[in-house]
């Protein structure tokens, strides 16, 4: 059963409860994005429950993610177990918004291992159109209700210079999950980003430029 839900709560920090005691700083990725929206989507397939959140750097209407002209937005996207079966992902890839570019080395995957500790991992994933995976070492990712094991994907990306302010999906996340099936979730999540004016339409280069009046 696929549920979807957009939800006010905590974000993509909250989000992270699942590592409860686990340490993990959710959202932590390179862009200078300081603003933790408290609004998030969920959606669950089987009993894996995917939520992501978005940390831009300008607050949207309503609260919601957003991010300047130009500027990054970091979406942290958090697995989880809440009762069942444990999980292990083997892959994980990333679906920005339309448009959106990829931010270099922003991408980290952060998971408790077999020992209970907490993994942090910088890694090197393929990067296609719009599209960012990550491939697990070993088995996979574990997921588990008990004790709590999940896996937070934090990934940046950088609003196209030639755009114009609008209302924007946030994207979604498909994965692999050993034994239970290929290419599940959703390249949408509907997440609503907002995207905003730059501080200085100055900055970069031309009011022409930007809305090519």
């Amino acid at each position: 059963m696929i549920r979807s839900v957009v939800r006010r709560g905590m974000a993509a920090v909250a989000a992270a409860a699942l590592l409860v005691g686990a340490g993990v700083v959710a959202g932590s990725g390179t862009a200078a994005a300081v603003y933790v929206s408290p609004v998030t989507a969920e959606q669950t397939v089987g009993n894996i429950s995917v939520v992501r959140g978005g940390l831009g750097d300008v607050y949207g209407l309503g609260a919601r993610p957003a991010v300047r002209i130009g500027g990054d937005i970091t979406f942290t996207t958090t697995f989880s177990v809440r009762e069942g079966d444990e999980r292990l992902v083997t892959r994980i890839t990333d679906h920005g918004p339309a448009g959106f570019e990829y931010v270099p080395g922003s991408a980290t995957v952060e998971y408790r291992d077999a020992s209970g500790a907490v993994q942090r991992e910088s890694v090197t994933p393929e990067v296609g159109a719009g599209a960012v995976t990550v491939r697990a070492p070993g088995t996979g990712w574990p997921l588990s209700a008990a004790p709590a094991k999940g896996v937070v994907l934090t990934v940046t990306y950088r609003a196209p210079l030639l755009s114009i302010p609008s209302e924007v999906d946030g994207g979604g996340v498909t994965f692999d999950v050993a034994g239970r099936g290929e290419g599940l979730g959703w390249t949408a999540m509907g997440l609503p980003v907002d995207v905003n004016l730059p501080k200085s339409v100055d900055s970069l280069g031309s009011s022409s430029f930007i809305f090519g009046s």
